[in-house]
C-alpha cells in the first residue's frame, strides 16, 4: 500500500507511513503556550522538563532565619534536587529548608540537611519549589543553593 493519503473533497494530502497495511499519520511536532506555535529546530529546541535555579545566601548561621528565595517552576517534574554549592568556611553540615506549592502562593515546609556541599533529592507532586540554607555549626557562612527539577 502507498504512503500518504488524499482527503476527499479537498484533495489535500496527509503525510502517512504504511506499515503492513496500517497507515500511521506523520505529524510535525511543535510547542508553545496556548495560542502560540513554535516549530522545533536547532535554534528553538523542544524544552525539557528539567529546570534549574541558583541563588546566593550570605551570612547565614544556625541562629539566623534563612531567606527563602525565588520559586522554581517544576514543569511537571516529580523530583527536585537541592545542592549546596560554593560554601565558605569548613562547615560539615548545612541545614536546608525547602518549600513546595501547587499554586505559587501557598507553600508547605520541609527540611533536611546535607554534608558539605552535598545534594538532597526530594520527591514532590507540587508545581513550585524554593529553598534556603543555614549552617548547623552556628558560624556565619555563605553558600549558593542550586535547585534543579528532574
Amino acid at each position: 500500500m502507498a504512503d500518504n493519503s488524499t482527503l476527499p473533497a479537498t484533495g489535500d494530502i496527509i503525510a502517512a507511513d504504511d506499515l503492513a497495511g496500517v497507515k500511521y499519520q506523520r505529524v510535525k511536532p511543535v510547542w508553545g503556550v496556548d495560542g502560540v506555535v513554535q516549530d522545533i529546530s536547532a535554534s528553538t529546541a523542544l524544552p525539557t522538563v528539567g529546570a534549574s535555579l541558583s541563588q546566593a545566601d550570605a551570612g547565614l548561621d544556625a541562629n539566623s532565619t534563612a531567606t527563602v528565595g525565588t520559586a522554581l517552576t517544576l514543569n511537571g517534574a516529580r523530583l527536585v534536587a537541592l545542592q549546596v554549592d560554593n560554601a565558605s568556611g569548613t562547615f560539615a553540615t548545612h541545614v536546608f529548608k525547602i518549600q513546595v506549592s501547587a499554586d505559587g502562593v501557598t507553600y508547605h515546609n520541609s527540611s533536611g540537611s546535607v554534608t558539605g556541599e552535598g545534594i538532597a533529592e526530594i520527591e514532590t507532586a507540587f508545581a513550585y519549589a524554593r529553598a534556603a540554607v543555614t549552617t548547623a555549626e552556628g558560624g556565619a557562612s555563605t553558600a549558593d543553593i542550586v535547585l534543579q527539577a528532574k
